[in-house]
């Protein structure tokens, strides 16, 4: 086998807690992920052009075409750190929005890691996770794309594997800052986390409590001094029945979550006609899908 094709997957924060800032100018997060169903298409193919990658991007004129694009580091740094001297195609077919914190270029940097690896089996698993974390927080997540909760600065991936999977209306306006804007914003509010649950308490929740949810995000309020729009759009979700809405990731998403799939459909019928911003329905998944 020389080729594989894979659903890249999106996914959802239930939870954004920012532990702090440390030196090094990062932040500890913690967070309840869920991987959806909203995927980019990534084609893997090995060629005989020694250590050459090519990337072909269709579908969002946004997403970098070279070394920029974090699919192809991830193809650099596999071929560097297994020491194969194959050169790498990769076709990606983006659908996923770019800059709506639903991790696409994570996931898609995840998946050439796994493609390679499933073609090639060039590294072992530890060194798989080692390029991940380098790359970016969310990558780790995504090797799994299963339902965890992360820690620290993305390195630690606990799977929640008993996870409900919920059921999920996305609306993607077209407005978006980067993650690093968003987080400085953060550092100038000085904004203290609400940790009075514990994280073990929430997740029990998430189990239990069909109503209403408990979702957090500590990245809304600086997004919301950004974006003062982002409010209307929670507003249109809960004025149509929703009872669980939340921004995912550092924006621009915002979601309703539902335990039952039916729920979900007359509020995407409602609002799906509207130009000013793109809407999906998804489910939460449990794992990598190949394209067939």
């Amino acid at each position: 086998m020389n080729s594989i094709k894979l659903l890249s997957p999106s996914k959802i924060n239930l939870t954004l807690e920012i532990i702090g800032r440390r030196e090094d100018g990062y932040h500890d997060i913690r967070s309840v992920v869920q991987p959806i169903n909203l995927f980019d298409e990534i084609e893997i193919e090995l060629t005989d052009q020694t250590n050459h990658i090519e990337l072909l991007v269709k579908g969002d004129e946004n997403v970098p075409r070279g070394p920029d694009n974090l699919a192809y580091r991830a193809a650099k740094s596999f071929l560097e750190n297994s020491g194969l001297t194959y050169g790498v195609r990769i076709s990606l077919n983006k659908k996923i929005p770019s800059g709506s914190g639903l991790g696409g270029a994570s996931s898609n940097a995840a998946a050439i890691l796994v493609g390679l690896n499933r073609i090639t089996s060039g590294l072992d698993l530890n060194k798989e996770r080692g390029i991940a974390l380098e790359l970016g927080a969310d990558v780790s997540l995504f090797l799994n794309s299963k339902t965890a909760l992360i820690e620290g600065i993305g390195e630690k991936v606990t799977l929640l594997n008993d996870f409900p999977l919920f059921n999920y209306v996305v609306l993607c306006p077209d407005f978006h800052a980067s993650t690093k804007k968003i987080y400085e914003k953060w550092d100038s509010l000085s904004i203290k986390s609400n940790q009075e649950n514990s994280i073990q308490d929430t997740i029990e929740e998430f189990k239990f409590n069909e109503t209403k949810l408990p979702l957090k995000n500590d990245l809304e309020e600086p997004f919301k001094k950004l974006f003062p729009k982002v409010v209307e759009l929670k507003d249109l979700f809960y004025s149509l029945g929703a009872k669980s809405v939340s921004l995912t990731g550092s924006g621009s998403a915002v979601y309703a979550v539902f335990s039952d799939e039916s729920d979900t459909y007359e509020i995407y019928d409602y609002i799906k006609v509207n130009p000013e911003y793109r809407v999906f329905i998804a489910k939460a998944i449990s794992g990598w899908h190949r394209l067939v």
